[in-house]
């Protein structure tokens, strides 16, 4: 049988039905606690965030699907797919990503923390997270990474 995946009542019945047994596999995984080897510590970190949030995500959409709400639901399709592709480059390049996105979320304070120091008299500034470059390997990793 081919499926046909789309917005149609086929992908509909088969996500009412898959859905809530991989979100239940979830709930119950994380409630007994998740353990990593130490080498992969770093990269498990963010994944389970982001895993966690993909759960939660899918779970509001399945909710607003039910009720109605399928326009609505559509900005949250999108997040849960833009999450499920940056888990999976997550998992893949392992730690040259979480190098990335340790320095993309410090860049991300640097502004906040600017932007605050500018617009608000606060007594004591905001700190700053330091502007380091981005610590590579070697030539290659830098050049696969920016694939």
């Amino acid at each position: 049988m081919v499926y046909k995946f789309g917005s149609n009542e086929q992908c509909l019945r088969r996500c009412r039905a898959v859905v809530p047994v991989i979100l239940r596999a979830a709930d119950q995984v994380t409630s007994q606690g998740v353990r990593v080897l130490y080498e992969h510590q770093n990269v498990v970190r963010p994944l389970m965030g982001w895993w966690q949030f993909t759960n939660r995500t899918a779970q509001a959409l399945m909710s607003l699907y039910e009720q109605g709400y399928t326009v609505e639901a559509a900005p949250l399709m999108r997040n849960l797919l833009g999450h499920a592709y940056a888990m999976n480059w997550l998992a893949d390049s392992g730690e040259p990503a979480v190098v990335a996105l340790t320095d993309y979320w410090n860049d991300h304070r640097r502004k906040l923390a600017r932007n605050v120091n500018e617009t608000w008299n606060l007594p004591k500034p905001a700190a700053l997270p330091p502007a380091k470059p981005i610590p590579f390997a070697n030539p290659e990793t830098l050049l696969s990474f920016r694939v």
